[in-house]
């Protein structure tokens, strides 16, 4: 069976030849396809098609899920703004609509899933949510938020409390709401789409419902993706309506159940069928190979459907595929035609076949199935889905379940049947044991069996020879061949094994642990009947052929012992656990720099736990009992590191390291000096490896022993001395810059013996001597006189201070290019 799909033409066409396709207005079933016998040639071919009437009267059937896409890209959003509660602008249907005998041609949409052809009172108005009584209702009055109003010529589908609006309820990224004209006419079909649209207040359930109203005939159909309960009593708890109201307000029609009551639903469909006084049907065709082969009666099955007969419809083929069309007036236009087709095939079979089984004698013995009906030379048999195909009408198989099939040789007519072959129960038997001892070939099989046919036989050599009893004395062992044998000669196997009764026992005790260098004496626990005992390893045994040898392992060494007792033997093993003497390493010797922390890097190895650690002589050593520690010497020192066990055996190793001491790097920056202002002034250092000046400006090499500086200002520069492993030292040196040559004196001074600016004297810069340098009272007297590199006068005059006041002064030397220099001047004294 296919979906049946209409159209429309205009009635002059009825004329033209039987094979015209016509475009699909709207989906039924016309039923379930035929299956006849393959010797039947004729059969009367049975049709169901839609009862199309005027639309006075509706009367609602379910449908299958067949819905049209929930959103389009061409798909025209009818609230843009996505309000909650809200009624649509005027849309503009694409075809005239007939409803409840009325003809409509444009529509309003509520957001809560409603449809109204009242367009000039609900248009942007407000849809009720409230819903207190099942249609038909008259009651409430439009644009009230405060009751419920169930507006005119109504599509309800389903009509609920959903809310598009994002302001008030998290929405689903997809959601839309949106109607799509499909189809081109006259078989268009107006589709309203509500996708993924969550109840008011109730994020998670998520509302997808289809609307969709079909071209002259007034049939809607209703698709409902899934409509769970609400969240809360705020949306109404989920109550929904499911139908549609006339005009008047005063006739209805409703899915069952689905009238103001609280339910949910998934993936269904429902068509409302207009069923008023008036038949729109014309006729109903059946085609084959497009060719008209006969037109159909009807009769009215009472729900929307006719059934249409087509008598005596002949056919050869193994199979046939039919199209009934069904043809009906348009309701707003009788001069159009809308046409309906669906496809229907016919199958011929040769079911039911019926057979005749034989079951089997014995278990895994064949039996037989005989095929009775039907019997004909041209007729051939399977039995293995079709693979192979006989005449005959007889299988030998095994017990099991089996389809049997049948065909008309040549034909793909045929038909199939199951079959099963039975057995008898199957021969079983069991072996139960009894344990040889240590002493003898003593153990005992005893065989028990059921099932198969009584009396039975029994062997234990493969069959080679049978007794009656059923029990043998035999040796221990595993016997895979035994044998029992009914009286129909069925045989079946099992198998036993006969065990050695082992009463001997070894126990070697529990793993012992001994300290390094110590001896244990092994002691096993066993039967006073062993007499062969082989120990491995032989490794620090002094005996391994005795029962108690003496064990001196140098490392954890498990023994293995094998004792014998007659045909019995046991082997068991215990670990001796050597704990091991530690090797103490206290590090490699080395080399620090003067007062300087040391690292102590020791360690232990060949351990068997934990150790301690000790470092002598301890003072400055922190820490001193681990095995890394920082010591901090005075000068060259030997440590000892010791170390003893924490697992009982009381070793103490100890190893020593010298940490050797260097002295001070003897860094030296040279003697403060004075420098010529801009000319090159050479720096010396010594007492190291590598040296490094700061500031860096001014000089030409600031890594250099003896670099040169370039001065313009008086500088301190600090000097980082470094020996040949990285010890360091600092000095410091000062150079005073001066202009010159000339000298340079100060205009006062303060012996007052603070140490600051206690002397007066000539700075010379540039000079190479000074032949005089003589200091006058305001008398003219000589109060000092000198000529000697830098030395000054103290403020004195005949052993005595100098009366605070102004003196002068007078110079004279030669600068380094042999040009007499010159000066004199005035000093204030203040004591």
């Amino acid at each position: 069976m296919r979906n049946f799909f209409g159209c429309i033409v205009l009635l002059i066409l009825s004329a033209l030849p039987a094979t015209l396709n016509a475009q699909s207005c709207f989906n039924v079933n016309a039923g379930n396809d035929t299956l006849v016998s393959c010797l039947q040639t004729c059969l009367n071919l049975k049709a169901k098609v839609p009862d199309v009437r005027s639309s006075d009267d509706y009367q609602v059937i379910p449908i299958a899920y067949t819905p049209f896409p929930y959103t389009n890209a061409t798909g025209v959003v009818f609230n843009p703004s996505y309000q909650d509660d809200n009624y649509s602008d005027e849309v503009i249907l694409p075809f005239t609509f007939c409803f409840y005998g009325r003809r409509y041609t444009s529509c309003v949409v509520g957001t809560n899933g409603i449809v109204t052809f009242d367009v000039e009172t609900n248009k942007n108005t407000y849809n009720a949510y409230i819903l207190s009584d099942p249609i038909p209702f008259a009651g409430g009055v439009p644009n009230d938020g405060n009751v419920a109003y169930y507006p005119r010529a109504a599509i309800m589908g389903p009509y609920h409390d959903i809310d598009p609006a994002p302001a008030s309820t998290p929405q689903p990224p997809k959601r839309k709401m949106e109607y799509i004209i499909s189809g081109t006419a006259p078989c268009r079909k107006f589709i309203l789409n509500f996708y993924q649209i969550p109840y008011f207040a109730c994020g998670n359930a998520i509302v997808t419902q289809q609307m969709v109203l079909y071209e002259g005939t007034g049939i809607i159909d209703i698709f409902i993706e899934n409509k769970p309960y609400a969240c809360a009593a705020s949306s109404n708890n989920g109550t929904a309506i499911l139908g549609v109201q006339n005009w008047e307000r005063d006739q209805a029609r409703w899915v069952q159940g689905r009238n103001n009551t609280v339910w949910s639903a998934n993936k269904e469909g429902w068509r409302f069928v207009p069923n008023g006084s008036t038949s729109l049907l014309n006729r109903v065709e059946l085609y084959k190979n497009n060719m008209l082969v006969s037109t159909g009666t009807t009769i009215n099955l009472g729900n929307g459907e006719l059934e249409a007969t087509f008598a005596n419809i002949c056919q050869s083929q193994d199979s046939m595929s039919y199209v009934v069309k069904a043809f009906y007036n348009q309701c707003d236009n009788p001069a159009l035609e809308t046409e309906g087709s669906d496809t229907m095939i016919v199958y011929k079979s040769l079911n039911p076949i019926d057979k005749n089984i034989i079951n089997a004698s014995c278990a895994g013995d064949n039996g037989s199935i005989t095929i009775t009906n039907p019997l004909a030379a041209n007729i051939e048999y399977s039995i293995d889905a079709g693979a192979t195909w006989q005449t005959s009408n007889t299988f030998n198989k095994p017990a099991g379940s089996y389809t049997i099939s049948a065909r008309v040789i040549g034909s793909l007519c045929g038909g199939s049947t199951t079959a099963t072959i039975a057995q008898p129960d199957a021969l079983n038997a069991v072996a139960n044991t009894t344990a040889a001892t240590c002493n003898g070939d003593d153990g005992t099989i005893t065989i028990s069996a059921n099932g198969g046919t009584p009396a039975y036989q029994f062997s234990i050599d493969n069959g080679i020879s049978y007794q009656n009893n059923t029990t043998f004395i035999t040796t221990p062992g595993t016997y895979n061949n035994i044998k029992i044998k009914d009286a129909n000669g069925c045989i079946t196997s099992t198998t036993a094994s006969v065990t050695l009764n082992d009463q001997m026992f070894l126990d070697l005790g529990i793993d012992t642990t001994i300290c390094f260098g110590n001896t244990i004496t092994l002691t096993p626990q066993t039967n006073k009947e062993a007499n062969y005992f082989k120990w491995l390893p032989a490794t620090g045994l002094n005996d391994d052929a005795v029962k108690n040898p003496l064990a001196t392992p140098n490392d954890t060494t498990q023994y293995t012992l094998n004792a014998k007792w007659g045909v019995c033997q046991r082997t068991d093993a215990i670990w001796i656990k050597v704990l091991h003497k530690p090797v103490a390493y206290a590090g490699k010797d080395s080399t620090v720099c003067y007062k300087t922390p040391a690292l102590l890097n020791g360690k232990a190895n060949n351990l068997s736990g934990t150790v301690n650690y000790t470092w002598s002589p301890a003072t400055n050593v922190t820490p001193a009992n681990a095995a890394a520690a920082i010591a901090k010497p005075d000068t060259t020192q030997l440590y000892t590191l010791s170390v003893t066990d924490n697992y009982g055996c009381n070793f103490l190793v100890t190893d020593d390291v010298l940490v050797s001491m260097r002295p001070p790097v003897p860094a030296f920056a040279g003697n403060d000096t004075n420098a010529i202002y801009g000319i090159p002034h050479q720096l010396f250092s010594s007492g190291g490896k590598f040296y490094t000046w700061s500031p860096s400006t001014h000089l030409n090499n600031p890594f250099a022993q003896k670099p040169l500086a370039t001065l313009y200002n008086d500088t301190y520069f600090s000097l980082l001395v470094t020996d040949d492993i990285g010890c360091t030292n600092t000095d410091e040196v000062f150079i005073k810059v001066y202009k010159g040559p000339t000298y340079y004196l100060p205009n006062a001074f303060t012996p007052n013996g603070d140490g600051l600016n206690d002397v007066f004297r000539a700075v010379p810069v540039g000079i190479s001597l000074t032949n005089y340098f003589n200091v006058y009272n305001r008398f003219g007297e000589l109060v000092f006189q000198t000529n000697q590199w830098l030395k000054g006068w103290d403020g004195t005059y005949k052993g005595k201070k100098a009366a605070s006041g102004t003196y002068v002064w007078l110079i004279k030397g030669m600068d380094k290019y042999g040009k007499v220099v010159e000066m004199k001047g005035t000093v204030i004294l203040i004591q």
